[in-house]
């Protein structure tokens, strides 16, 4: 899928994309950690060689990403610009609920409440992983898939 987005908008625009994932700063979101000092030092590794190479954006497009937004800014200020891709996502899952008349938007704020499903039955081990990452004033559920 990033494939495709690359090919099709940054290459046509003459932009240089450096690819960069890194499953190991995921553990870190989910604990809470993402200050801690080895969070910092695994993202210094990462994005050191990045910066060096002259990036200038940084594309936060793994869901964990943009939870380490103000570790990126502590390490290296205003080298790079971030973008969060959790807007794009959002308006194109508006796109979706629209085409299909699913939307909603005559709620009031009050009534919202997500619910979480998962697989795998495990629930239980995601929901203080969640409990961190969602704000306070959010209404949320998280249930296994069938239960």
């Amino acid at each position: 899928m990033i494939k495709d987005v690359i090919s099709r908008f940054a290459e046509p625009a003459q932009v240089k994309v450096i690819s960069v994932t890194c499953l190991d700063l995921v553990p870190f979101v989910e604990a809470g950690e993402q200050m801690s000092p080895a969070c910092l030092a695994t993202l210094t590794q990462v994005l050191q060689p990045v910066v060096d190479q002259g990036a200038d954006y940084l594309v936060l497009g793994c869901t964990h990403y943009p939870f380490l937004k103000s570790s990126i800014q502590y390490i290296f200020g205003q080298k790079m610009t971030l973008i969060d891709s959790g807007l794009a996502v959002a308006r194109q899952t508006a796109r979706i609920l629209i085409k299909n008349e699913l939307l909603f938007e005559d709620r009031p704020k009050s009534s919202i409440r997500i619910a979480l499903f998962v697989s795998g039955q495990n629930a239980e081990q995601i929901q203080p992983i969640i409990q961190r990452l969602i704000p306070d004033d959010i209404t949320w559920s998280v249930s296994n898939i069938g239960s």
